[in-house]
């Protein structure tokens, strides 16, 4: 081989350990005004790790992935919340997290959209006993990026001493007037970038890139299918509950029927087969932010009013028969009421008695005791005797009742009256 020709390969074996080192030490040591750029809109997500020094090199208890993906309302506006990177632990020294996050093109002009006032971050949220103080969005440190046209990127970094990584809790607001455009289900459109990096201020160019604990560094798109996807979850979860409660209950068949078809009905459910989307066809067609979270919160508040109160047969009153010269006669048999029900929290029920009459006569001078406490007719008296209660019925036992009237102020005869029942802070 001549020199010429060894020369050359020697210079390209150098240069490629050269190379070689330089990706292995230094990646992904992004610039913070750099991360969002062409490739990662091309692509959508990436994650890489640099580790090495006192941590080892084994990752261990990283949950980078989007979760906890909630939506509702917040003082007096629609917001949607989510986490995103490690929970975290002890240990390390002088670390920082650095959040960023970037809207797509239909929400960038967050001035007529998100609320900066209201919206926050919360580092480590999830941690007990967490210290940590709420950052606004209007208080981060934003900068334009060249990469995408009007880009805007929202930074901000926490200081740590003795810690390791943590998450981030994003609560964006949307005011009431925003003016929303369409997105679509199924064609996974993007919501907003997140970038997470739980860095190791030890680690610089001048010690070989070595670190004193590990450092990890993910970017990861949220999507408008992962916000109905949460909702359906969400409504599932309360179809879910409702349908337990009601098939557990002691109610009667038809009871439960009737039951499960309403709840199927406000939920928008059709049972279909997996994936569970698919039994939520009107769900998957909500085409708007601020519609998703109004459906939600719509379909849970009607699934909280389905009630059912169901009372088998008001019982008939009988007195024993008595003379005229008797001056009193109680109920002729013990009555228990029963009454079915279904997410109704309280209710009493409370009973009033006409005078009796005949076709002739009226029963001159009556009036009840009821458990011993003199009541005169048609005056309304509580009904509190319940003695029991299951899954889904309670159980009335009927209180004493006795008729009273003076001897010999009508003849002999049959004589009736009306019995009204009044249901007290019902549905």
């Amino acid at each position: 081989m001549n020199k010429k020709l060894m020369l050359s390969l020697i210079c390209s074996i150098l240069l490629l350990i050269t190379l070689q080192t330089k990706v292995n030490a230094d990646s992904p040591a992004h610039n913070v005004e750099d991360v969002f750029t062409n490739e990662f809109f091309q692509d959508g997500s990436y994650t890489n790790q640099i580790n090495g020094g006192k941590g080892g090199s084994k990752f261990t208890g990283y949950d980078n992935n989007i979760r906890n993906i909630s939506m509702g309302i917040d003082q007096n506006e629609k917001y949607i919340e989510l986490t995103y990177g490690s929970k975290g632990s002890k240990g390390g020294n002088d670390r920082y997290v650095n959040f960023q996050m970037e809207f797509n093109n239909k929400l960038r002009n967050n001035n007529n959209m998100i609320d900066g006032s209201k919206t926050k971050i919360y580092h480590n949220l999830e941690k007990e006993n967490s210290r940590t103080k709420p950052v606004l969005l209007s208080s981060m440190h934003q900068y334009n990026n060249n990469n995408n046209d009007g880009q805007k990127v929202y930074s901000y970094s926490f200081d740590f001493k003795n810690y390791h990584s943590g998450s981030i809790t994003l609560r964006i607001y949307f005011k009431n007037d925003a003016k929303e455009r369409n997105f679509s289900y199924g064609s996974k459109e993007p919501l907003i970038y997140l970038y997470y990096k739980s860095g190791d201020k030890k680690y610089d160019k001048d010690n070989n890139f070595k670190s004193e604990f590990h450092i990890f560094e993910t970017a990861q798109t949220f999507y408008y299918d992962d916000l109905v996807n949460a909702m359906i979850n969400r409504i599932q979860k309360e179809r879910a509950d409702f349908q337990s409660i009601v098939e557990n209950s002691t109610l009667l068949n038809d009871y439960k029927n009737q039951l499960s078809n309403k709840i199927n009905k406000t939920t928008l459910f059709t049972k279909r087969k997996n994936p569970i989307y698919l039994s939520y066809p009107k769900i998957t067609s909500i085409n708007q932010i601020l519609q998703v979270i109004d459906t939600q919160e719509n379909i849970i508040s009607s699934l909280q009013k389905i009630t059912l109160l169901k009372i088998n047969n008001f019982p008939s009153l009988n007195f024993q028969t008595k003379s005229s010269n008797d001056n009193s006669t109680n109920l002729s048999k013990s009555i228990k009421l029963q009454i079915s029900k279904f997410n109704i929290p309280s209710f009493h029920i409370s009973l009033s008695l006409s005078p009796l009459v005949n076709k002739n006569n009226a029963l001159f001078g009556q009036t009840f005791y009821i458990d011993n406490k003199l009541v005169n007719p048609n005056v309304t008296f509580n009904y509190f005797n319940k003695q029991s209660t299951d899954n889904s019925t309670d159980y009335y036992q009927m209180p004493n009742i006795k008729l009273n009237f003076p001897p010999y102020t009508a003849p002999s005869g049959n004589y009736k009256g009306t019995a009204t029942w009044n249901l007290v802070d019902g549905p």
